[in-house]
């Protein structure tokens, strides 16, 4: 029901219900947000804490998410080199996604996966209200998902010469630690990315 609202979200507790994933998270139809790539004016992470300031109505109890999103890792390393008089990263942005995106709902939806109960947390009655004729409508059906062949451009050849490269540069010195992959590609059918998603969720409860 929520992804088929606006800029829907799912913070999932998955399984650690005794720890860290106690509480899951959900939500739509934000009414402001943030976004913010390179080559934008500003400096990201002021934009987001001016965003946040504004936002900020005051917590409606300690566990109140009033936006969600994400800083990319560019973003990040972006912001230490600036800081540090260095010249801009050279990473190449071939997928167009943002470095900095965060919106704010009004309303959220919240799961205690511990004891079960579920509530919705608002910012005021008429966010709360939309929000509560959104979740008792009847769910549409989730399909099963069709995902295409997936795809890399990465031959075996250059991956091994990659690998080879990250050892000598352990050897040197040079690094302590390389997170060294590849993407896959894969087509996906319009509503097919949240039954997808479970089913992962069912695999690898991380």
């Amino acid at each position: 029901r929520l992804s088929r609202g606006e800029r829907p979200f799912l913070l999932d507790g998955a399984c650690d219900a005794d720890g860290l994933g106690r509480v899951s998270w959900g939500g739509c139809d934000p009414d402001d947000g943030i976004v913010w790539s390179r080559g934008d004016a500003g400096d990201p992470l002021a934009l987001l804490g001016a965003a946040s300031r504004r936002w900020n109505a005051g917590p409606v109890d300690d566990f109140w998410p009033f936006a969600v999103g994400w800083v990319s890792y560019d973003a990040g390393a972006e912001a230490l080199v600036r800081a540090c008089g260095r010249p801009p990263l050279g990473a190449v942005d071939d997928l167009g996604v943002p470095d900095v995106d965060f919106a704010r709902y009004r309303a959220v939806w919240r799961r205690d996966n511990l004891t079960g109960r579920c509530e919705v947390v608002a910012l005021d009655g008429a966010a709360a209200s939309a929000l509560l004729d959104r979740l008792a409508r009847t769910p549409p059906p989730l399909p099963s998902p069709s995902l295409g062949a997936p795809r890399w451009s990465t031959s075996d050849d250059a991956y091994r010469r990659r690998v080879g490269r990250v050892l000598e540069y352990l050897g040197a010195g040079d690094c302590y630690q390389v997170n060294l992959s590849h993407r896959l590609h894969a087509t996906l059918g319009e509503w097919d990315a949240l039954p997808l998603y479970l089913r992962l969720r069912a695999l690898a409860p991380a």
